[in-house]
């Protein structure tokens, strides 16, 4: 699946200047999407993905194993092509929006892509793993 995302960066709330106006981002977000606003352009203003911010949030090609945990990659790959997903959370805090923008079962996974599989295998298990668990991180940035 070829995918967009717009990732939001929520610091700890030890700084409470720095998390509201990350709350408010998400808020331009959720209120600019709603209204229509396009993905790419919302992406390009708002996200925090230094690698997908200037590409409008493009990501490329991902398989289910390339996204943070099961519940995004069921929640993303059940969309069709032009629906976005849920406000999921990640990286203990971070918010991501994804937009499926193609889709097409044969496209062929390169060597790149197998590599970030192999290297992510454990985060992505240990990730499902704490969603199954109901971990939660109590405060953000002070996990002991």
């Amino acid at each position: 699946m070829h995918v967009a995302d717009i990732v939001i960066n929520i610091p700890p709330p030890t700084n409470l200047d720095l998390y509201k106006a990350a709350l408010e981002k998400i808020n331009a977000v959720i209120d600019g999407l709603g209204a229509g606003k396009d993905f790419a352009e919302l992406a390009k203003s708002y996200s925090d993905d230094g690698d997908t911010k200037e590409k409008g949030g493009d990501t490329g090609w991902v398989t289910r194993s390339m996204l943070p945990n099961k519940t995004i990659s069921d929640d993303v790959f059940g969309r069709n092509v032009g629906d976005r997903s849920d406000q999921h959370t990640i990286n203990a805090g971070d918010i991501v929006i994804y937009k499926v923008l193609e889709k097409d079962a044969a496209h062929a996974v390169t060597d790149e892509q197998k590599t970030k599989i192999k290297e992510e295998a454990f985060p992505l298990w240990l990730a499902d793993q704490e969603v199954r668990l109901g971990v939660l991180r109590l405060i953000q940035g002070l996990e002991f």
